[in-house]
């Protein structure tokens, strides 16, 4: 093969040897032209990946600023929830120590809206708490902080890239599709959910969209028939559940309630309730409207009293005021006849009634850790006739005593530290 460099040359002639050497030397010339501009050229900065409108060619210290953190990212309308980000304190190379005030603004198109402000520590750090938006949907959030004049100098206002902030409505966690439960009784479900953001009720709670498969949800013929949310670490329990009427049983044991809505009140089939375990103080007066109740658990609050209206539950069988404060009862107590296991135990009462013999069925009675004292052959003496009691629990008390023989020995047979309050 000729040589390139001579493939054009015309045999015999030299004029196209000079035509291609000019050629080359056009060449280098284009080159070398090319070589200097890209040198003078700097590239394009690459998108920042936390805000494309950013360059990533800012200075770490820049960057780490403009980025801040949401906690919730996820939350339901009016929710709470922090913003915690850092600011620029540094001018010309010098970190200046000044608190700077700063704007927390919320957006769900082109215009921004304050939503809370406040200030930065002397290092610039912010934690800055708000309440969410009221419309459900995808909302931006981006801090500001305006500019600020130190010692002469400035510094510059500068925003934040924006953060996603997710709003759901509580028809969109668990009642958005069309399943068994009426609409009012899944919502109620939700309600308990979100009044209790730090509750541990279990699977399927605040993501599933079938409530009846959610922990504790027992349902039956299309209604929500039992709710068991025993040691869930419940702080609240909203007004919504009045909308669960056909809840029958509701067990809310070992939590962390301190008080109880009126509506409870509305849950007119509920035949058994465990309140148990709980701070209660007080009961709002409607849950003695509760007369189909037949078990009621009260045990392990902080009651010093029990209303009059107790005695409007006649269906009750079982009873549990274990582990309160209280010093008496009151007589309509005593017309519970179809009781059958009464605890008192664990309380400040001083005596015991002759009515106690109204409960004939009796079968279970726990009156020790009180602070009885005496002759017990008076309210003893109709309950041993009875003969219905196989569990009785009177120790821990002061000293008991009787003058009947046959009581001593009952009392014996059940319970053989009845009288150890008179030991020395």
């Amino acid at each position: 093969m000729a040589d390139v460099n001579s493939g054009c040359r015309m045999p015999g002639s030299s004029a196209g040897g000079l035509v291609m050497s000019g050629v080359r030397r056009g060449l280098t010339a284009m080159a070398s032209v090319a070589v200097i501009v890209a040198s003078t050229i700097s590239p394009t900065a690459a998108a920042d990946p936390l805000d494309p409108a950013r360059p990533s060619g800012q200075s770490a210290a820049s960057r780490a600023a403009t980025s801040f953190t949401l906690s919730p990212t996820t939350t339901t309308p009016g929710g709470k929830v922090t913003a915690k980000g850092k600011v620029p304190t540094k001018v010309k190379g010098k970190v200046h120590q000044v608190r700077r005030p700063v704007i927390v603004q919320t957006a769900s198109g082109r215009k921004w809206t304050k939503a809370a402000t406040g200030r930065t520590t002397k290092k610039g750090t912010y934690l800055v708490t708000f309440t969410a938006p009221v419309t459900s949907g995808v909302w931006k959030v981006r801090v500001t902080a305006p500019k600020k004049k130190i010692k002469g100098k400035v510094l510059k206002k500068f925003t934040t890239t924006s953060r996603t902030l997710t709003i759901t409505s509580p028809t969109q966690r668990g009642c958005s599709v069309t399943g068994e439960l009426p609409r009012a009784e899944c919502e109620a479900l939700v309600a308990i959910d979100t009044a209790n953001p730090t509750a541990n009720l279990g699977s399927g709670w605040g993501t599933g969209t079938d409530p009846c498969t959610w922990d504790g949800v027992t349902c039956e013929t299309g209604h929500v028939a039992g709710l068991d949310l025993n040691g869930t670490q419940l702080t609240a329990l909203p007004a919504e559940v009045e909308d669960l009427t056909h809840l029958t049983h509701l067990d809310l044991y070992d939590n962390q309630l301190v008080a109880l809505p009126a509506q409870i009140g509305s849950l007119s089939h509920l035949i058994y309730l465990s309140l148990g375990g709980n701070q209660l103080a007080a009961l709002p007066a409607e849950i003695w409207n509760l007369t189909q109740l037949t078990s009621l658990g009260l045990d392990g609050n902080r009651l010093a009293a029990v209303p009059a209206e107790i005695g409007n539950l006649a269906d009750l069988t079982y009873l549990d005021l274990y582990g309160n404060q209280l010093t008496a009862l009151p007589p309509e107590i005593w017309n519970l006849t179809d009781l059958t296991h009464l605890f008192l135990g664990d309380n400040q009462l001083t005596a015991v009634p002759l009515e106690i013999a109204n409960l004939t069925h009796l079968t279970g009675l726990h009156l020790g850790d009180n602070d009885l004292a005496g002759d017990v052959t008076e309210w003893a003496q109709p309950l041993m006739a009875a003969d219905t009691i196989s569990e009785l629990a009177l120790d821990g008390n002061g000293c008991l005593t009787t003058t009947d023989p046959a009581v001593a020995e009952w009392l014996t047979d059940l319970e053989s530290g009845w009288d150890d309050g008179c030991t020395p």
